[in-house]
């Protein structure tokens, strides 16, 4: 049962031109029967019918559905009873064109989740033949005629068992044949349902209905039982049936004439007239000119519609009730529903297809941008964290290192917060290679040049000595591709030059850098003394674990030395004789070699009197060195102190344990504190220098150097940190600096990309604003007929999701492929912006994102208004 109880709906309500569509209307409906609601053009009916249905809202009273009271329009509540209890017809059908008889039945049923595909079978089998259309099962709405498609939207109240079917002029686009059996099938389902129906048709209430409410400027005046159904004219005026009229013929020899005239006319008097081959007609009453006229002539008598409910019992008390379904499963089965939605939009889909192609390219170009932003080109950054530096506000971050101030560091080193200073180099390595027979190219290398470290690992060779390096894995592996080499066969690295550089080694580390003998980075102020005259004497202690003895022992007392196996060849010497050296005689204990390591004095002895002096081959004297000193550097791991201390500030230095320097002595304006041996196990040794006359810096000459980094103590960041200094690891360094300089080169790019990102966006909010236009009928039907907005919505996401798949994702791969293809043409090992797997991925979620929302938010801003506004606001 139905109850509406003073019913108000106002148009454009609180504005001036308010209109009052309904004025507390009050009806109850029984639980059967045929119930006609009459009245003219703007009287309110089909307004009325919709409220009833819950197609529309209400302003104020309650509307009860079998006891069920709605104080106002709840539309998920009112969703459900338009699925489970409500069918339509309406004058305009509200089927979708494209699908096939059979599938707008079997919406019907997916909406109220009946969806077993064996149950779905019968009940439209069974609603069909009801209405003769079985036949027509597979043939789809659009081929139909009118009186089939209304048959079809009866047979979709059928399958869905409604119990309240609400009928806004389903005859209004049909002729009087079809009527008979629209009306005829309404009248059948009365019998056990209650049938609303709207109409502006007289004769056809007043022989249908069972009641009629009359209503006139959004009142109802009258309210009644019909006793007489009177009777219903069931021929068009469209048509004349011959069949049916008394017929006569006159022929002349001019003239052959058939006259039809039925029971009802009168008499007339004609004239006819024939003259120039052109007819005459006179007569007392209106002339039509069937030539030009729309009206039909049959040659058969009327035959009465068929009754197609004839011996046929409405009988659903076998269908089987909906079994509730997961949140999983009705999410599943609506996706899988906008598959079908994109399969049965016809040609239309290849537009649809063609514009989202257009769009995944724009797309595609726009991460293509937004990788080249994102990329920074790290071949000028150091992969190697071996120390740190200190930036500010100020600072210049477009150096790959910083200008630093010299005297806060300095302050830092004299408060022992500095514990080791390292340099380093920057270069270029140019390489020619001739890409082909016409053209040669070439690649610049960009390396990075450290001290060698005793943690490097060395996975081919050895470490260097002398000019030799250790490259980083990168490098080697760069390296191998443009010699044509095995992708790893290193070994065959070891031995080939390098931009100055032997190769002696190559390191694990995935780097482009090259490791070098520490003392190769900073060469010396002036050059060392050149032992031209003669061979140098040097303490054996200096060189433990340099040399390897050959012939003989080692000597144990300061009256024995060792000869170095040149030397002992150029003057004939060997083990058990003896050597004058001046003015003592010294036994030869042994003859060692340096191991192609180092290259080591020609004597080494214990004897403090002939250390550091030189011995001319001829007569054996001795002479002292004449040093010139140079201050350089040398990592804190490389030596050991002696005697003395370790420097403490930028004005102190130490010395070699062999140099003729003391402690307390300045050089350079250095005051000596301490006296260092080389530790020869670290493997340092082996440049073309001595080490007797080396002077280490506390790194005052460094500090001044831009290339340089530094190993802080756990309490420097503190200090630099109340001094309003951060201290950054040169590696992050330098990429933050690498990531400013990109960035500022390449704001427009990263703009630009951002504003075609938005054009994607409208262009494909507009492309499904567009495109919806053309669906509100069909989003009109499912709500009409109770499909809930959230099963629109997962439809919706699987039809986006799809079209995105077949097309737009065609395009974006598309635009892909031609930057790979354009990074192909260009030189063979030059560093090109790489394709990034992360932007890649990104930009087919944010695709994917594009095409599901822009797709939804249409539909949802559509879907959020009452099937009535629906249907009536876009005119369907």
């Amino acid at each position: 049962m139905i109850k509406l109880e003073n019913i108000n709906k106002y148009y454009f309500k609180g504005e001036r031109h308010q209109i009052h569509v309904l004025k507390d209307i009050s009806i109850e409906f029984p639980n059967s029967g045929f119930v006609t609601i009459l009245g003219t053009s703007g009287s309110g009916k089909t307004t009325l019918l919709n409220v009833i249905g819950g197609l529309d809202s209400f302003d104020s009273g309650a509307i009860t559905y079998d006891g069920i009271v709605f104080n106002k329009y709840k539309m998920e509540e009112i969703d459900a009873l338009r699925n489970e209890k409500i069918g339509y017809i309406f004058q305009n059908y509200l089927l979708i064109d494209n699908y096939s008889v059979y599938d707008n039945l079997k919406v019907a049923l997916e909406a109220m989740d009946v969806l077993d595909s064996g149950e779905q079978a019968k009940r439209i089998e069974y609603a069909l033949k009801a209405v003769g259309l079985f036949k027509y099962r597979k043939k789809k709405v659009k081929n139909l005629s009118g009186g089939q498609m209304q048959r079809v939207s009866i047979a979709r109240c059928i399958v869905k068992d409604s119990s309240i079917i609400i009928a806004d002029e389903p005859t209004g686009n049909i002729d009087s044949e079809n009527t008979i059996q629209i009306m005829n099938i309404l009248k059948k389902l009365s019998e056990t349902k209650l049938v609303i129906l709207v109409t502006h048709e007289t004769n056809i209430a007043r022989y249908y209905s069972d009641r009629i409410i009359l209503i006139k400027d959004g009142k109802i005046i009258s309210d009644g039982m019909v006793t007489n159904n009177g009777i219903l004219n069931t021929q068009t005026t469209r048509k004349i049936y011959l069949g049916d009229l008394k017929s006569d013929n006159l022929s002349t020899n001019k003239l052959n004439l058939n006259l039809y005239v039925d029971d009802n006319s009168t008499a007339s008097d004609v004239l006819i007239a024939v003259k120039n081959d052109t007819i005459y007609i006179k007569s007392d009453k209106k002339i039509v000119n069937l030539n030009e006229s729309s009206i039909e002539v049959v040659n058969e008598a009327y035959d009465t519609p068929k009754d197609y409910t004839e011996n046929f019992e409405f009988d659903t008390s076998w269908y089987k009730k909906p079994i509730p379904v997961s949140k999983k499963s009705l999410f599943i089965k609506n996706f899988i529903n906008g598959f079908k939605e994109f399969k049965n939009q016809g040609k239309s889909k290849i537009f649809i297809v063609i514009i989202n192609i257009i769009l995944g390219i724009l797309i595609g170009a726009c991460f293509i941008n937004l990788g080249k932003f994102a990329y920074v080109d790290q071949s000028s950054v150091t992969k190697d964290n071996i120390g740190q530096v200190i930036a500010n506000s100020n600072t210049n971050y477009n150096q790959l290192v910083p200008y630093n101030d010299t005297t806060i560091i300095k302050e830092a080193l004299n408060l022992g917060l500095v514990e080791n200073i390292i340099p380093f180099n920057h270069g270029s390595y140019y390489f020619n290679y001739q890409e082909n027979y016409i053209f040669s190219e070439q690649l610049t290398i960009e390396y990075w040049t450290y001290p060698y470290t005793t943690d490097i690992t060395i996975i081919e060779g050895f470490r260097p000595v002398n000019n030799q390096v250790v490259i980083g894995k990168q490098l080697a592996d760069l390296l191998n591709k443009i010699y044509d080499n095995d992708e790893a066969d290193y070994n065959s690295l070891i031995g080939t030059t390098f931009n100055s550089y032997t190769i002696s080694g190559v390191s694990s580390n995935e780097t482009m850098s090259v490791y070098v003998n520490p003392i190769l980075l900073y060469a010396s102020k002036s050059n060392y003394h050149n032992y031209s005259n003669g061979y140098n004497i040097e303490n054996i202690s200096n060189y433990k674990g340099a040399y390897l003895l050959t012939k003989g022992v080692e000597p144990t007392s300061k009256e024995e030395v060792l000869l170095n196996e040149k030397f002992a060849e150029v003057i004939n010497a060997d083990i058990n004789e003896t050597i004058k050296l001046g003015d003592s005689t010294y036994l030869i204990t042994g003859i060692y070699t340096d191991n192609f390591k180092v290259k080591l004095p020609s004597i080494l002895t214990s004897d403090q009197t002939i250390s550091n002096k030189t011995i001319n081959i001829n007569n054996y004297s001795l002479t002292e060195i004449e040093y010139t000193y140079n201050v350089t550097y040398l990592p804190s791991y490389e030596y050991e102190i002696v005697l003395g201390r370790q420097i403490k500030d930028s004005s102190e230095c130490i010395v070699h344990v062999n140099s003729d320097l003391e402690i307390g002595q300045s050089i350079f304006g250095l005051k000596i504190v301490g006296l260092y041996n080389k530790n020869f196990e670290s493997g340092s040794i082996g440049n073309n220098y001595s080490y007797n006359d080396i002077v280490i810096s506390s790194g005052k000459e460094l500090i001044n150097n831009r290339m340089v980094c530094y190993q802080f103590s756990d309490s420097a960041l503190e200090y630099f940190k109340d001094n309003n200094w951060k201290i950054y690891d040169l590696k992050d360094y330098q990429l933050l600096a690498a990531r400013k300089q990109h960035m500022n080169n390449n704001i427009a790019l990263l703009i630009f990309s951002i504003i075609l990102l938005f054009v994607v966006i409208l262009l494909s909010y507009l492309t499904n604003r567009s495109r919806l236009i053309s669906e509100i009928k069909t989003i009109g039907v499912y709500r009409s007929i109770g499909k809930y907005r959230k099963c629109l919505v997962y439809q919706k996401i699987g039809y986006n999701f799809l079209v995105t798949s077949i097309s737009t994702i065609i395009g974006y791969v598309f635009a892909w492929v031609i930057n790979s293809f354009s990074n192909e043409l260009t030189q063979i090992y030059e560093q090109i912006v790489p394709i990034n797997i992360t932007i890649i991925i990104s930009g087919i979620l944010v695709l994917y994102f594009i095409g599901i929302f822009t797709g939804l938010a249409p539909t949802k801003a559509l879907i959020k208004k009452t099937p009535s506004e629906i249907n009536s606001k876009y005119d369907i």
